[in-house]
């Protein structure tokens, strides 16, 4: 073999190397991604299990919520912003 020959071959080795790097690291973003959103579907879950349990626990807590989903009025904007942080993280889950 010349020594053209060899580079050609480098070349063509190296070209192969670089496709397999791709491959790899676009299988490894992948994953991260759905990783990531398991973890996020992990901590909503959570998020809306410690609410259900507050909302078991206090009766307040259980009046605002309902008083929320039967569109009664709430009555001060302490009351509104629980309900609201209830139902959004309800949705997310």
């Amino acid at each position: 073999m010349t020594l053209s020959e060899l580079g050609a071959l480098g070349e063509f080795v190296g070209s192969i190397a670089v496709l397999a790097t791709l491959a790899y690291l676009a299988i490894q973003t992948r994953q991260t991604k759905f990783a990531a959103q398991s973890t996020a579907r992990h901590t909503a879950t959570a998020t809306m299990n410690q609410n259900s349990q507050n909302a078991a626990a206090s009766d307040e807590y259980a009046e605002i919520i309902s008083r929320g989903f039967a569109d009664e009025e709430l009555e001060s904007a302490h009351e509104t912003d629980e309900f609201r942080r209830y139902r959004d993280l309800r949705q997310q889950s």
